[in-house]
């Protein structure tokens, strides 16, 4: 089951933990609530990359943002949740993952939605060992790199 695997990797985390899928909901995304206050309370970061939170965006997604919104309002620090999100067209943020720190990973197909984990056909897989320090530090490239990529962006007519 992915959402099982997706809640062991969180419940893991003690320092970081990274959201990362284009697609959230925000029924799914509450259930990390209580994973994301343990780790901010520690004094620890949670980083969220998904994609369109702007308003500006070509496709803004109001899932995302309605995700995003329900995770802020359950998060005890918000200087502790890092949102990074692709704004542009084309290729982007596609990538999902859940991952603790630099010991525990899920990786897979599966959007942190409701229809993601539970309606289509999924793969994923947890991972442990030295693979998950080589995808967190890859995960920390993107998010500074979406970070820097911030810009205005037009909406288009």
């Amino acid at each position: 089951d992915l959402v099982p695997a997706m809640q062991v990797v969180s419940s893991s985390a003690y320092q970081r933990l990274v959201l990362a899928a284009p697609y959230l909901h925000r029924d799914f995304v509450s259930t990390f609530i209580p994973h994301v206050n343990r780790i901010m309370h520690a004094g620890g970061t949670v980083v969220v990359l998904t994609r369109a939170l702007s308003a500006l965006s070509a496709q803004q997604s109001h899932a995302n943002v309605e995700a995003l919104k329900t995770l802020r309002a359950g998060a005890s620090n918000h200087e502790l949740l890092l949102v990074r999100s692709w704004e542009e067209d084309g290729l982007g943020v596609h990538l999902k993952a859940v991952v603790a720190d630099e010991r525990m990973a899920y990786i897979g197909s599966a959007n942190l939605t409701p229809t993601g984990t539970s309606t289509h056909a999924e793969a994923g897989v947890l991972l442990s060992g030295p693979s998950v320090m080589v995808l967190a530090r890859w995960l920390e490239v993107v998010s500074d790199a979406l970070s820097e990529r911030r810009q205005p962006y037009r909406k288009r007519s």
